[in-house]
Parts: structure tokens; C-alpha cells; sequence
């Protein structure tokens, strides 16, 4: 037995023992020098295990076994995918605060962004106008905010009609085609007063019509708003005031044109016959409900007056805008104006802090660009291109040197290019089943979802507002940690080669989530069989977990 007073514990082989100067390795199982250290244990990116040195393994990236010193001709090993083999803790991908700021419009936006907003400056649109201060505490108040889009559909001067598919949290779904409608200025012979036709009432009875409209007693709206808010509208909002003069002047029809500088419109011009589909011609009684059309400047004021409480002109079909080099000129389109306004700048405006009727508005403006669209591919010119024949009969009369533009029957259908449409969905449905019928099962399936808490969301709220009133600040948010998570897939390869992957990208419940199949190369060659389970981050759950 040896002395203890001579003998200490080797931090090579771990054996307390007289010194010794070579010894077996517990690391590597090598028997070497002290003094050279263990070098002979390290990762190796090949086979992507940690061990002795070795210059024959099996390759993970092509299946093969060959020598470390030749770099595999199928997959370069990258620092990421030996990162995830290796268990190390991913970062948390922060895309930044949305800090930067358009030098022609001011918008915000996120660094590496690519939003247009003002069409590099060429679209230059006005401030939208501040509010009295009391008429801000009135419309932004708790109470109101909570009930906001039934006390803007009492005091609006024209109906908005939509089929709501709403979800039970309150969040505005919007099913069908909308439009907008106005009646006469003054009701039906033993009628009750409605919409534009209340504001001719004095308060008391205006506000008693409102709340019987909304429930009588056990209506939400409180009498002392609905009269404030009934004042401070029939004082300053110029529609407000042009009809209820039109309806007490005894003036038989007025007139709104849409290709008049409605800004400077008075009683006097307003005394003229219907022209164009587009005017909103308001008849004295017993007159149609008129559709307002969705090119009029009028078409969201007259329905969102807490909104536009000043009567701001919204979009035309008549807005132009100049090139930046003021050479040319072209119209305005309607998403162009909508985007515009929906950006976030410096400080936030009176629509993007109506929560539930903002959301409302977006979804009504949205409706009305693709009803627009789709306007276009209903003219018979457009549908004269969509033609219908079965392919036997296609292919007999191509051969036969029939004129394409001859063959089949039209039908009323729209393109496959118009999204949402029933031949888009079906393209994209064959685009998907292509892939497993080309490579086979998927190896992976993902679930992407957006966490509302992220800092990125949180620090782009404006004050005092919820994440569920900001769907626009989700989307983009949510899309700039997408595509890093593609990149980090496709191009980083952290799970192998990608050969082909298709996802798909949902609301849930106000919260944007992805569902992705992946095909890998390493898988479908059948030269691979490994599990990777990325770990587990101190600050949230598995990134992924899967095998194959």
C-alpha cells in the first residue's frame, strides 16, 4: 500500500498514487505526458460527436463514410447545424424596437424592413387634423371604448351593411361584400326616425331614438354621451349640419358629388339633379335607400363619424399623385391611401386609438379594395377571358387548330391570381400535394406562433392600447421572425438540407401562427438516422423537438 504522505490524486487518470509523469487518460483512454494535456478529445463536424481524434468516420451530411480531412461534397457542415447538434442554447432572435423612421412621411419601422409607405415620398397625403380636448376625453374615456362601435352605428349618418361572422372575444370578422347606405332626410309617414334622420330631433329625443334603437332600457349607451357626443357633431361636422339645414329648409333633393371639391361645399351647390352613379343624391321622403359608392370621399366619413368627426374626405377615385421627379403623374389606389394612414408615426392618431372601431374600419377599407379587384373581373370584357371545357375536348380542338379564345363555354368565375379566391385556394392546394408526391412524406412538421409578450410587440404598442387592437403591429412582427426562421432552415440549414418545404400562415384567436412541412435531402436518401431536439432556453419552451 503506498504511503499517503507521498501519494496525491492525478487529475489525468484520477488514481491518488505516487506522481507519475504518464498515465491513461480518463478523457481520451490514451496513455500521454501530463504536461501535453488531453488534445486528442474534440467535436468532430462530420459525424457531429465528441470523442478521440479520428480520421475515418461516418459522415451525418452525405451518409458515407470517408476521411475527416475531406470536406464533404454534399453539405458543407455549418456552424449553426453543429451548434444544434452539439445542445448549444440558441439566442433569442430580437428584431429590434421600431425606431427607424422614413425621412419623406415619417413612418416607423423596423431595421432591415421593407414597407412602403409613402412610395419613396411620392405620395404625400395630410395630417389627419386634432381633436378639441374635449371631445378626445369623451370618444377615449373607458366606458366608451368598450362600447365604441355601438355608439359610433347611433350616430352615424349612414348604415354600413356586412354579414359580421365576429368571434365571441369581440373581434370584428367581416363575411360578404360591405357597402354603405343612406336614406331620405326625413322618414316614411307614421316612420320612426333612423341613422341621418335622428340629428333633425332635439337632443332629448334624439338621445331617447338612439338608446331605444340599442336595447331601450337595458341599452349599453349612457343618455349624457349620446347627447354630448349629438352636440358636439351637429356643431362641427359639415354633413351633420348641410343635412339637417337641407331636411329644415324644406329643399325638395341635395346632392353629394364625388368629382366636386367637397371640402368648400355649401347648401346652395349641393340644389342639383342625380348625376353619375357616384353622387349620393339624398331625397326629401319616400326615397330610395341609395348605395353609396365606394369611390365616393364621403363613403367612410358618412359612416364613421367618431372617426371623422370633423368630416375629413376620404379616399377618391379622382386622387393623383405626382412621381418623385414631378415628370408624371398617377392615380391614387386605394391601398395606397389605406397604408398610408395605417402606418404608426411619432405619435399615434385619433383612429389608432379606437381599438374595436379602428379594427372595424380596417376591415371595411379591406373589403372595399378587394371588392374593387373583383369589380374588375367582373366586367364582361374580363370574363370573356375565363373559359371553361373539359381537357379531352380541349386537347381535340387544340390540335385541330381552334382559336383558344373559341374553345369552352365562359363562365363567371374569378382568376387564380385573385387572392381568395376558389381557383387560388385550389392552386395552392395542388402546389402542396406536388411536393409528397415528388419527394414523399414530410420529415418535419412545425408549428410557428406568435407570442403577443415579445418585446418587439410590446415596445410598438402606443400607450394605453392592447395587443388585440393591433393586429397590423402582430402581422409585421410576427412575419420579420418568420422569415429569420426560413433563413436559419433553408439557408443556415440547422436541420439539414432543405429540398422543399410549404407552409401555411393563420389567424388564431387574434394571434398569427405557421404550419410548415419540410422535406430534407439527408432523409429522403435514406443515409440518415438521428434525432436533433434543440434545447430547452432559460427564458422559454423546446424550440423544436423531432426524429426521424
Amino acid at each position: 500500500m503506498p504511503d499517503s504522505t507521498n501519494t496525491l490524486r492525478c487529475d489525468q487518470c484520477g488514481i491518488t498514487t505516487y506522481p507519475h509523469s504518464v498515465c491513461r487518460c480518463k478523457h481520451c483512454g490514451i496513455r500521454h505526458l501530463h504536461h501535453q494535456g488531453c488534445r486528442r478529445v474534440q467535436f468532430c463536424p462530420q459525424c457531429c460527436t465528441t470523442g478521440q481524434i479520428h480520421g475515418v468516420c461516418d459522415c451525418v451530411h452525405c451518409g458515407c463514410r470517408h476521411q475527416v480531412s475531406n470536406v464533404c461534397r454534399d453539405r458543407p457542415a455549418k456552424a449553426t447545424f453543429r451548434a444544434a447538434m452539439r445542445d448549444v442554447l440558441p439566442d433569442i432572435l430580437n428584431v429590434g424596437c421600431m425606431d427607424q423612421i422614413c425621412q419623406f412621411c415619417g413612418a416607423l419601422s423596423w431595421q432591415g424592413e421593407k414597407v412602403s409607405c409613402c412610395a419613396s415620398g411620392s405620395i404625400v397625403l395630410p395630417s389627419t387634423p386634432e381633436l378639441p380636448a374635449e371631445f378626445s376625453r369623451m370618444v377615449l374615456s373607458s366606458h366608451v371604448l368598450q362600447n365604441i362601435r355601438a355608439y359610433n352605428s347611433a350616430l352615424s349618418l349612414a348604415s354600413v351593411g356586412h354579414k359580421s361572422v365576429g368571434l365571441p372575444d369581440g373581434m370584428f370578422v367581416l363575411g360578404g361584400k360591405a357597402f354603405h347606405r343612406i336614406g331620405s332626410m326625413l322618414p316614411a309617414p307614421q316612420g320612426e326616425h333612423s341613422f341621418a334622420q335622428i340629428y333633425i330631433l332635439d337632443v332629448v329625443a334624439a338621445t331617447s331614438r338612439r338608446r331605444d334603437i340599442f336595447g331601450g332600457a337595458a341599452s349599453p349607451l349612457r343618455p349624457h354621451v349620446l347627447a354630448e357626443l349629438h352636440n358636439w357633431l351637429k356643431d362641427n361636422n359639415p354633413w351633420v349640419r348641410q343635412f339637417v339645414a337641407a331636411a329644415r329648409d324644406g329643399i325638395p333633393h341635395f346632392v353629394w358629388r364625388c368629382s366636386d371639391d367637397i371640402s368648400s361645399l355649401q347648401i346652395g351647390s349641393l340644389m342639383s339633379e342625380a348625376g353619375s352613379r357616384r353622387d349620393v343624391m339624398v331625397q326629401r321622403q319616400d326615397g330610395p335607400v341609395l348605395h353609396i359608392h365606394d369611390g365616393h370621399p364621403l363613403y367612410h366619413p358618412l359612416a364613421y363619424p367618431l372617426l371623422f368627426p370633423w368630416g375629413t374626405a376620404g379616399w377618391s377615385e379622382d386622387m393623383k399623385v405626382l412621381s418623385v421627379d414631378h415628370e408624371s403623374e398617377r392615380r391614387l389606389t386605394l391601398a395606397e391611401w389605406g397604408r398610408y394612414y395605417l402606418m404608426h408615426r411619432q405619435h399615434p392618431t385619433h383612429l389608432q386609438r379606437c381599438r374595436k372601431l379602428a379594427m372595424e374600419y380596417y376591415c371595411d377599407l379591406f373589403a372595399q379594395v378587394e371588392s374593387r379587384n373583383a369589380d374588375f373581373h367582373r366586367l364582361p370584357a374580363q370574363q370573356n377571358k375565363y373559359r371553361a371545357a373539359r381537357v379531352a375536348a380541349l386537347e381535340d380542338q387544340l390540335q385541330a387548330g381552334t382559336d383558344a379564345a373559341e374553345i369552352g363555354q365562359s363562365v363567371v368565375r374569378l382568376p387564380s391570381g385573385f387572392v381568395g379566391s376558389a381557383r387560388w385556394y385550389q392552386q395552392l392546394y395542388y402546389d402542396a400535394m406536388a411536393l409528397p408526391m415528388r419527394f414523399g412524406k414530410p420529415d418535419l412538421f412545425i408549428t410557428m406562433t406568435c407570442n403577443p409578450r415579445w418585446i418587439e410587440i410590446t415596445s410598438a404598442l402606443p400607450p394605453e392600447s392592447s395587443w388585440k387592437d393591433h393586429p397590423e403591429i402582430i402581422a409585421r412582427v410576427f412575419m420579420r421572425k418568420f422569415r429569420r426562421f426560413i433563413k436559419d432552415m433553408v439557408h443556415d440549414e440547422i436541420f439539414g438540407v432543405v429540398v422543399a418545404y410549404v407552409y401555411r400562415i393563420e389567424w388564431q384567436v387574434g394571434i398569427k401562427c405557421c404550419s410548415l412541412n419540410i422535406h430534407l435531402a439527408d432523409v429522403l436518401a435514406g443515409q440518415r438516422n438521428a434525432a436533433c431536439t434543440l434545447p430547452i432556453h432559460p427564458q422559454g419552451q423546446n424550440f423544436v423537438s423531432t426524429s426521424h
